[in-house]
């Protein structure tokens, strides 16, 4: 059995001789050296692209909490025939300002959700209570997508469906609006021309979200300092629904109404290399503003941005560039001394196996011959 075992691992051998020649020891020591230059070339760089990364993450989170986009456009910018501003218009406009950001390299949060608004100007308020010696409450009459995803209802139901003039438009405070104007279930609101009846109570949920931060009486009231000529009063907010947009709009005037669009950016998932593109890119938007179409009216519609995510991304993008000419020299130098690594280990297994060549080239191999034993070596060794 033995000699079964010597003969056969004789045969192999001369096999393998026959195969790749007598240099398979250098083919294989060249390999490894080739492997060693190509890793240290490759692994430092990724390296140091992961270690930016995890840089830029730690920049993220220690920045401030408002990482939002929001874009906003008076509502005469895109009403449409009747000259009001429907659901449907806020809904297209914004589908085609996310893709623009989107376009511009943004990534979206899920959560907390994107959401839309158009807001009235502050009217005065009748049937809410009034502080002795304060004027007239003043009400901002607010529509606001997402209401029930940001809200938590405590009593009641929201607003929904139309209204029609002469009727009662169903409106939502929040806990603090109620508990500052005595307000309930049922009670019954003139806002101007407009009258109300709140039908629900709500608390804000996802308090530090930008849809309680943006404006700041929509979760609790604010007072307003008088003046020689004007007592001191408190505004707040009510959330009405989308049904009750026509009659807000034709009673109220669309003079001083805005809608607005604000995203959530996911910072959390950006890359070192994304991070210039993504802060020239909002930051150019922020300077100069977006026109985007509105799907229902083919008209282009100029939006106004306002965002802190340049001011997040700038400290990182600054540092980056600083050190970037330094970490190029260093990945041409890696680059530089891996070619000279493989061309000299390259010739050193030329040398080795010079002995090889030239007794064959004595017995009549041609180039071509040679260039293949050698071929043939170098792809097993691959």
């Amino acid at each position: 059995m033995s000699t079964r075992m010597r003969r056969l691992r004789l045969r192999l051998r001369a096999a393998w001789v026959t195969l790749t020649g007598t240099g398979a020891a250098a083919s294989v020591a060249f390999g490894l050296l080739v492997f060693a230059s190509v890793l240290a070339s490759l692994a430092i760089p990724r390296e140091s692209v992961g270690l930016s990364t995890g840089a830029l993450q730690r920049v993220v989170a220690a920045s401030q909490p408002d990482r939002t986009v929001i874009g906003t456009v008076p509502e005469t910018s895109i009403s449409d025939e009747t000259g009001q501003v429907q659901a449907a218009d806020i809904a297209a406009v914004g589908a085609s300002l996310r893709a623009r950001l989107a376009a511009g390299g943004l990534p979206f949060a899920s959560d907390p959700p994107a959401w839309a608004s158009l807001t009235t100007e502050s009217v005065p308020v009748t049937g809410a209570a009034q502080a002795a010696g304060d004027g007239p409450p003043q009400f901002e009459l607010t529509y606001r997508t997402e209401l029930g995803r940001y809200s938590q209802l405590v009593a009641g139901r929201l607003p929904a469906g139309g209204a029609q003039p002469g009727t009662r438009v169903q409106a939502a405070v929040t806990t603090a609006t109620a508990a500052r104007f005595w307000l309930r279930v049922g009670t019954r609101l003139t806002a101007g021309p407009m009258r109300l009846v709140v039908t629900g109570i709500i608390r804000p949920a996802k308090p530090a979200s930008a849809f309680w931060g943006e404006d700041l009486v929509a979760a609790q009231p604010l007072l307003v300092s008088g003046t020689a000529s004007q007592p001191s009063y408190w505004t707040g907010a009510v959330f009405i629904s989308s049904g009750a947009l026509p009659l807000t709009e034709s009673s109220l005037g669309t003079g001083e109404m805005l809608v607005t669009w604000v995203y959530t950016a996911a910072l959390g998932q950006l890359t070192a290399s994304q991070a210039s593109g993504l802060a020239a890119s909002v930051g150019s938007l922020v300077s100069s503003g977006a026109t985007v179409l509105d799907s229902v009216t083919q008209s282009p519609v100029a939006v106004t941005i306002s965002s802190r995510v340049p001011s997040i991304l700038s400290p990182f993008v600054s540092a980056e560039n600083a050190v970037a000419p330094a970490l190029e020299l260093l990945y041409v130098s890696l680059t530089v001394i891996g070619a000279m690594v493989v061309l000299l280990g390259a010739r050193l297994v030329a040398q080795r196996r010079a002995a090889e060549f030239t007794l064959m080239r004595a017995r009549g191999a041609a180039l071509y011959q040679l260039g293949w034993l050698v071929l043939r070596a170098s792809v097993i060794v691959a």
